[in-house]
């Protein structure tokens, strides 16, 4: 296979696809007038607040509205985000060691954005915002415009690190006056960190356990598969060092794998971090052709590879619809193996092949690395047919000789979990 002319097609195709790309969910605009419209949103994978949304009221359709937190009310996903649009203050400050800033900084500036819904009940709804400053929480009462949640981290002359839970004081008034003298979430509020989990928590029990979280698909999924592997095993002459001669053996042999993905947005499912254990192994035989009293012959060395590999690795779905999805990944294969009947079977002075055998003239390393790339189509989220290649990576270490496999692969896995 010419792997080069392959490879430049991906390089040209891959931003191409990446800026291409669309991902309609049926969803709805909120105007201003109050009106909802019903439509598709172009649902990405926002590692932050999206600053325009993608609209368009038939799927197929051609007209396509860009629209920022100005121009609607807000906006929804079905059956997985909703967001409001807000103008009002907000603050500016970083938060995140060690871009802090020097002093208690309370800097804020009037913008117009969109807030994630996180959870909402029968008194609070919590939101959330993130850009390239920091994330942010805002709480609203019912009927009432959102308030941001503060929260403040900064270096005292000192150069401590100072932090200001003001919104753990924020909560406070709002136990006071839905959940008064609730001892449990006093000390709940107290103790909760500034983060998703812990403050969807302190609102769904200030809504009394009625709050209505956000849709959200599992966050990981597992997998089970099986493969055909196409080996390449390359090793240098082990006997004469004067003269170096590379053999190489080709096999196909199964491959056994299971794993777990893990996604930025399971929603969405365009960035999936992989973690694959594998089982596969090769017997390879390699020949070296010999001349005794002008015959010429083969030795053999021989030696089976039973390999244990862990791979993490990154996978980037470049064509993302909820039936099919392309993708392109990568990674670093972690491989463990065992050894068996490693020998060297030498020719005779009558050139007989393979009638002595030496034992292990390689000393073959159990821990070694490679570096995988695969590329494959996922079906409805639950099948997913791949190829991968893997470029020679060697169990040697000896400057004498060496040994090592490269391979191409043709395999099959089965997706579980919530889809």
């Amino acid at each position: 296979m010419h792997l080069k002319p392959f490879c430049l097609i991906l390089l040209i195709a891959f931003p191409l696809a990446i800026f291409a790309q669309s991902n309609y969910h049926a969803g709805y605009i909120l105007k201003n007038n109050g009106d909802t419209v019903k439509g598709y949103i172009n649902y990405r994978d926002w590692q932050q607040s999206p600053i325009l949304v993608d609209f368009k009221v038939e799927k197929t359709g051609n007209q396509v509205q860009q629209l920022d937190a100005k121009a609607i009310k807000g906006f929804g996903i079905s059956g997985a985000e909703t967001y409001m649009s807000y103008t009002g203050p907000v603050s500016m400050d970083k938060t995140s060691f060690p871009d802090l800033p020097d002093g208690f900084d309370t800097t804020q500036t009037v913008a117009s954005i969109f807030l994630k819904r996180l959870a909402t009940g029968e008194h609070l709804t919590l939101f959330k915002h993130r850009d390239d400053i920091k994330t942010r929480f805002f709480i609203a009462e019912t009927a009432a415009e959102p308030a941001e949640l503060r929260y403040h981290v900064y270096y005292n002359p000192g150069k401590q690190i100072i932090t200001s839970d003001v919104y753990k004081g924020q909560f406070l008034w709002y136990i006071n006056k839905y959940a008064p003298a609730n001892g449990k979430l006093i000390a709940r509020a107290q103790q909760a960190a500034f983060d998703d989990a812990a403050l969807e928590a302190l609102v769904n029990q200030l809504n009394a356990g009625q709050a209505v979280a956000a849709k959200r698909q599992s966050g990981a999924r597992l997998f089970v598969g099986i493969a055909l592997v196409n080996t390449d095993t390359k090793v240098n002459d082990v006997h004469n060092f004067t003269t170096t001669t590379v053999s190489t053996y080709s096999s196909i042999t199964p491959k056994i794998s299971l794993g777990v993905d893990l996604f930025s947005n399971p929603n969405v499912q365009q960035f999936i971090f992989r973690a694959e254990l594998s089982f596969g192994y090769i017997r390879p035989q390699l020949p070296y052709p010999v001349t005794i009293n002008t015959i010429t012959t083969n030795e053999i060395y021989s030696f089976n590879q039973y390999t244990t590999s862990l791979t993490p690795q990154v996978i980037f779905n470049f064509y993302n619809k909820d039936d099919v999805k392309v993708y392109l990944g990568g990674g670093m294969g972690l491989n463990y193996s065992v050894y068996s009947n490693n020998k060297f079977r030498l020719a005779d002075a009558n050139a007989n092949n393979g009638t002595t055998a030496v034992p292990q003239p390689f000393n073959l390393s159990s821990l070694w690395v490679n570096f995988p790339v695969q590329a494959g189509v996922m079906f409805n989220r639950k099948a997913e047919i791949s190829f991968g290649f893997a470029p020679y990576a060697y169990y040697t270490n000896n400057s004498n000789y060496y040994a090592g496999n490269r391979y191409m692969s043709l395999g099959v896995k089965w997706l579980f979990g919530r889809q």
